[in-house]
């Protein structure tokens, strides 16, 4: 901008008053800082936000007349197989295998770390030490990985201990799981208000204070619930999965109750780990092995399931 004293003459010409010269000059300007969303503009965003969000909805009715004759079938066979005294030392050993393997992959599939086969096939059939960690097959410090590892196993023993204590789900068994998950995890990924990426400070076993909807690859913006719809969210959820647990298949069941957790994502973080040993708690205490998601299925399962929650969040068919 330019500004000009006394007399005004042509752009960018001196002016005489009197015996001075007065010449146009620069005016300089500090650099704008980035301008923080007011109150209103912050609260008409989060109405546009969540426009389109809907709630967590009950079963459909084509979920329930699926039939499950082939899974119940198998899940009786190994049932059958389990009382047998010859090979009970085989199913254990193959269950701890299965625990370990949980552990690993619910991590890998965050991103938390990501071993290299050589590495988990060695924690597999040693366990979770660090001497059996090559810092060289793994992509973060290996004392690390087994401390976060124990933490995942710490987590599963809880439920097989709330299990045999013949426990519900419940809102703060929820928050214990989560806290156990999460126990040496100090930060996690967020996004201020101004879209910048930033650490914020991992509260564990406690709701999400922020909006943590995650941007897919196109650009869209996929909606968990509002913070201040926890709550209500999750008691019609447990509400709901009271009345499903002795009606329904544990398979629909446990599918529905994992499904729902994870659009409403409780949690600013830690809510897909949280949500696979939920969905195991309710698997294993219904007569049936726990599901392992390893990494070789997640990204294409994903891919899909969010393409369906995307369409509709009502029917499990086709996720």
């Amino acid at each position: 901008m330019l500004r000009r004293t006394l007399e005004r003459g042509a752009a960018g010409k001196p002016c005489r008053s009197g015996n001075i010269n007065w010449r146009p000059v620069m005016k300089l300007q500090s650099p704008r800082e980035p301008r923080l969303p007011r109150r209103g503009d912050r609260e008409k965003e989060r109405e546009t936000r969540y426009a389109d969000w809907e709630g967590i909805q009950p079963l459909a009715g084509a979920d329930t007349e699926r039939a499950f004759d082939y899974e119940d079938e198998w899940n009786l066979r190994f049932q059958n197989l389990r009382a047998n005294p010859a090979v009970r030392d085989w199913i254990r050993e193959g269950l701890e295998r299965l625990e370990r393997s949980m552990a690993i992959e619910t991590g890998v599939i965050e991103g938390l770390y990501n071993p290299t086969h050589g590495v988990t096939q060695t924690l597999l059939r040693e366990g979770f030490r660090v001497e059996h960690v090559r810092r060289q097959g793994v992509d973060v410090e290996p004392e690390h990985l087994v401390t976060v590892l124990q933490d995942h196993m710490a987590a599963a023993a809880m439920v097989y201990a709330f299990i045999r204590e013949d426990r519900p789900i419940t809102k703060h068994s929820m928050r214990e799981l989560h806290a156990q998950i999460t126990a040496h995890q100090e930060t996690h990924h967020a996004v201020d208000m101004l879209g910048r990426p930033v650490q914020r400070r991992l509260r564990r076993g406690v709701w999400k204070d922020y909006p943590n909807n995650p941007t897919r690859p196109d650009g869209t913006i996929h909606l968990y619930a509002p913070p201040e719809q926890v709550d209500p969210q999750l008691d019609l959820l447990l509400e709901l999965y009271v009345t499903y647990e002795p009606a329904w298949n544990p398979l629909l069941t446990g599918a529905w109750l994992h499904h729902r957790f994870i659009q409403i994502h409780p949690f600013a973080d830690g809510n897909g780990r949280t949500g696979r040993v939920l969905l195991n708690w309710h698997l294993v205490r219904n007569g049936w092995l726990p599901v392992l998601v390893h990494r070789q299925i997640a990204t294409p399962t994903y891919t899909v399931c969010s393409r369906q929650m995307q369409a509709t969040c009502r029917s499990l068919s086709t996720s």
